[in-house]
């Protein structure tokens, strides 16, 4: 088992997907990653019922914003689903890695919310 604050797909080995609450949302400075790889910033996410942080690489930031907006204070409370895609490019090497999604709870809401605006754009007409 590894000895890590950090999830990684290992951590997801034969489930392949979990939808999770956003607990909190976290600034770390001068992070050493496994194999001496280091970063002087590093967001990560925080869930309710997980022992380990979602360090937020660029592509899972710019889906939590396209998601909830910017102000990272919205995403707390949010149900997202973490998974393992394959072909991820992590410094020079090709691996699989963890990217996040809108949950199904949350795909549900907004089409209901879309459906709700149309009807109602309906009625005042």
């Amino acid at each position: 088992m590894r000895d890590s604050p950090w999830m990684a797909s290992e951590d997801l080995e034969g489930i392949n997907s979990i939808d999770s609450v956003i607990a909190n949302v976290y600034k770390n400075r001068d992070v050493e990653f496994e194999g001496g790889r280091s970063k002087d910033v590093v967001y990560s996410l925080e869930f309710s019922k997980a022992k380990r942080q979602l360090v937020l690489n660029g592509s899972n930031r710019k889906t939590l914003v396209g998601l909830y907006g910017a102000d990272v204070k919205n995403w707390i409370g949010k149900t997202i689903t973490v998974y393992v895609e394959e072909g991820i490019k992590v410094g020079r090497d090709i691996k699989k890695g963890l990217r996040v999604r809108a949950s199904k709870e949350t795909n549900q809401a907004k089409t209901q919310e879309k459906s709700k605006a149309a009807l109602d754009s309906l009625k005042k007409s």
